[in-house]
């Protein structure tokens, strides 16, 4: 399916640091070469939120191969934002794999969003392209928050590493 308009991500380096710039009005989904690695992007909609509304960021796989699961740390300003809930994407509505959802932020450390998405090897393995998950925050004050990618991997059929790019991504809050 087509992203959804908004932000453009920008690259983070695979350990998934990296500055995010602020939103832009024209959107690019990173398209890899047939031969790149896959690539992960937060899509955050329009980027932009009224104090005390929900933005939905969706998370999207391009290009994604054997993938078992993909767990990340995601950042950003507890002051601009609060995460709400997260849910599967659409990539997975639409087929048979059951993914195994777990996210989270510690009160420890507010700013600091835990996610772990995994598929039972019984269950199968994900090789597609989509919205992989649904990630819902409220606005709380007029700033900007980046949300930038920390800790991320994906993981092959047996657990492993494998070579990805992560986009980060800010939004605004007004």
């Amino acid at each position: 399916p087509p992203p959804s308009p908004g932000a453009a991500p920008t690259p983070s380096r695979s350990s998934g640091a990296g500055a995010a710039p602020p939103p832009s009005e024209a959107p690019e989904t990173p398209q890899p070469a047939a031969d790149a690695p896959p690539h992960i992007a937060l899509l955050p909609g329009s980027g932009v939120v009224a104090a005390g509304e929900s933005l939905v960021v969706k998370v999207a796989l391009i290009g994604g191969r054997d993938i078992s699961g993909v767990p990340f740390h995601l950042s950003f300003n507890p002051e601009v934002l609060q995460f709400v809930s997260a849910k599967e994407g659409s990539t997975f509505r639409s087929s048979s794999l059951a993914p195994i959802l777990l996210a989270g932020v510690s009160p420890e450390r507010p700013g600091d969003l835990a996610v772990g998405l995994s598929l039972i090897g019984s269950g199968g393995l994900l090789s597609a392209s989509g919205e992989i998950l649904e990630l819902e925050f409220r606005g709380l004050k007029p700033g900007t928050s980046s949300m930038q990618f920390d800790r991320a991997s994906l993981r092959g059929p047996h657990g492993e590493t494998l070579s990805a790019q992560f986009f980060s991504t800010s939004v605004t809050v007004r």
